[in-house]
């Protein structure tokens, strides 16, 4: 058995699943209808109000801090903007993450037509250290990334030690989500 998936711009991906292909017969009379969705678009920008480029916005099911079905990401442009359609209707978290700045997500209701909200991010802690072998030598090209029980981090935190073994992870959030 097959899916048939089918996306447009404007419109929520469509599955059709349970097809079957079977010897020397065509799959005729095939339909898939396409519901029109919500579009979410915005600028991401720092405490200043400037704006961020290169932050990974995402749209997802539920509320911040559960999850749920993913329904797309984008990154913000040079001047902040950003821009996500095909958004099933219906409450959804909306997430933005950039190297330099916290986590965010809030809650927003998703209708089709056209949403605007700009995201603000809020600058961190920062972690710095060192990685090093047994007798205390530098270690590099090692990946690091931070994970936490308490709380789902998306684009969780992550970089690589330099050659002094040097590491450094901006934008962490204080308490347990570090």
């Amino acid at each position: 058995e097959i899916e048939l998936r089918a996306s447009a711009e404007g419109y929520v991906q469509a599955t059709l699943g349970s097809l079957r292909v079977e010897p020397g017969r065509d799959l005729e009379g095939v339909r898939i209808v396409l519901e029109r969705g919500g579009t979410i678009s915005g600028r991401v920008t720092d405490p200043a109000g400037q704006p961020v480029a290169d932050a990974q916005v995402m749209i997802m099911e539920g509320q911040p801090g559960v999850s749920g079905a993913f329904h797309g990401s984008t990154i913000s442009d040079g001047e902040g903007r950003y821009r996500l359609d095909g958004i099933p209707p219906g409450r959804r978290t909306l997430a933005a993450r950039h190297q330099d700045f916290k986590q965010t997500r809030q809650s927003v209701d998703i209708e089709v037509g056209d949403v605007a909200l700009d995201i603000a991010l809020e600058r961190g802690a920062t972690l710095a250290g060192r990685v090093v072998d047994e007798s205390g030598e530098p270690v590099a090209a090692v990946a690091l990334a931070l994970t936490s029980a308490s709380v789902q981090l998306f684009g969780r935190p992550q970089t690589q030690s330099a050659t002094s073994g040097s590491v450094t992870m901006r934008g962490l959030a204080e308490g347990t989500d570090a």
